[in-house]
């Protein structure tokens, strides 16, 4: 084993205590251990061969400092970097065969902040990252940030990655087969404005499944203020065969209501492919707060499933699917102040596809409903699709309408729409069908 410590120092008097340290290794079955324990910590591993490990721990720094870099390049080589205290930045690099990158971040001080990046180059890699920042308050605005980047090229890559705390930003690519991406953002105490979780992941190559989930609440102070919350925004890309992906967002707020504004994307391009996008607002009060729930889904291929669920919100959702086989569910639902509006629009083309549309507005006791409606779209092009479309809205008059419009070209289409409300409020349905051996079927009420 080689082992180069160099470049190391330590002050007593005026400053700090300062830990510097650096490993060089080249050879085979190497293996470097660094431990710094206050000071400002700082840490730099090179490792060139094979079946390499490295392992860093630092804790306890002064001035809000760790920063840490680790590089591989060989086989079956192993990065642990843990870091506490301080504001953290680590940064892995790995090049080869069966490489592991685990990083785990806690910042507690300062401005409490975690970035981490991991690159890989190889067969067989895994990422792990793991960021807590000291959570702020709608009190304490403090720019708390999480960032985080993991980028491999290979052959079942994984990347996982937790963050907790700060505002939280996270951007993960793969390439190759098998890959699989996983991302928890969680921001309890966001300070409004800015209660922002950003995630992008792009996945290329077969059988990748992906998993975002990202959650803002800022809470009540106990005297009805402070609420806050709100804003999610997630993009998914994918391209290969049998990809599947799920998006959750929440972004809600206490008693003092504010909340939601989710905004996610996901494009998928191939066979078998499966994506549901998930977003609530839990509480919304009129134009007083941001009242947005935007999705959009697009699937080119054959036999894919797009599944979207919206509550509570300005619940836009589009989902545009190319091809034969497929499958869109959209459900939204609103009991919510305002004259909130659900409103949907789903486009197939192709053979034997089928659209599920379901929408609900109720609230019978809150006089602010007025104006708010379900409004629907959906369009078909090709032969024996199905497209069915419920609506219903609450018991108040002052509740806008059920409207619904049904466009198919083709033959053998099937057309269903269900209308339910009540107290005068009006119901709307208009479907148009262009071809031969076409059923349609609307009922109101």
């Amino acid at each position: 084993m080689a082992l180069v410590l160099a470049s190391s120092s330590y002050a007593f008097a005026q400053t700090a205590p300062v830990n510097e340290s650096f490993i060089t290794q080249a050879g085979t079955r190497n293996h470097g251990f660094v431990g710094q324990t206050g000071g400002n910590n700082n840490q730099g591993t090179l490792q060139v061969g094979t079946k390499n490990t490295t392992a860093t721990v630092q804790k306890g720094a002064s001035s809000t400092t760790n920063d840490s870099g680790t590089i591989q390049i060989g086989t079956q080589n192993s990065s642990v970097a843990s870091q506490t205290g301080g504001s953290n930045a680590q940064t892995t690099l790995q090049v080869g065969v069966k490489n592991s990158a685990t990083t785990k971040q806690a910042s507690t001080g300062g401005s409490n902040s975690n970035a981490g990046a991991t690159l890989q180059f190889g067969t067989g890699n895994q990422a792990i990252t793991v960021q807590d920042a000291a959570p702020i308050n709608s009190v304490n605005a403090t720019a708390t940030t999480n960032n985080s980047l993991v980028t491999q090229f290979g052959f079942q890559n994984q990347g996982l990655v937790q963050q907790t705390g700060g505002k939280n930003t996270q951007a993960t690519l793969q390439g190759g087969a098998k890959n699989l991406a996983a991302t928890e953002q969680s921001n309890t105490n966001a300070a409004s404005p800015a209660s922002v979780n950003t995630s992008f992941t792009g996945q290329f190559g077969k059988n990748n499944s992906g998993a975002t989930s990202q959650t803002t609440a800022d809470l009540d102070n106990g005297f009805g203020g402070n609420s806050n919350g709100g804003s999610n925004q997630s993009a998914t890309f994918q391209i290969g065969n049998g990809n599947q992906f799920a998006t959750v967002q929440t972004a809600s707020a206490g008693p003092g209501l504010n909340g939601v504004n989710n905004e996610a994307a996901t494009l998928q391009v191939g066979t078998k492919n499966t994506a549901m996008t998930t977003q609530g607002g839990t509480v919304f009060d009129g134009n007083a707060n941001s009242s947005v729930n935007a999705s959009l889904i697009a699937q080119f291929g054959s036999e894919n499933t797009a599944t979207a669920t919206q509550t509570n919100g300005a619940n836009t959702q589009a989902t545009v699917q190319l091809g034969a086989k497929n499958t869109a569910i959209t459900t939204q639902n609103n009991n919510s102040d305002g004259g909130v509006t659900n409103g949907a629009a789903t486009v197939q083309a192709g053979k034997n596809n089928f659209a599920l549309t379901g929408q609900t507005v109720a609230n019978p006791l809150n006089a602010g409903a007025i104006g708010s409606a379900n409004n629907s779209l959906i369009a078909q092009v090709g032969s024996q699709n199905q497209a069915i479309a419920a609506q219903s809205t609450g018991l108040q008059a002052m509740i806008g309408a059920n409207n619904q419009v049904t466009q198919q070209v083709g033959v053998y289409n099937f057309a269903f729409t269900a209308q339910s409300s009540n107290n005068g409020v009006s119901n709307t349905a208009v479907t148009q069908q262009f071809g031969s051996h076409n059923v349609a079927i609307t009922a109101q009420r």
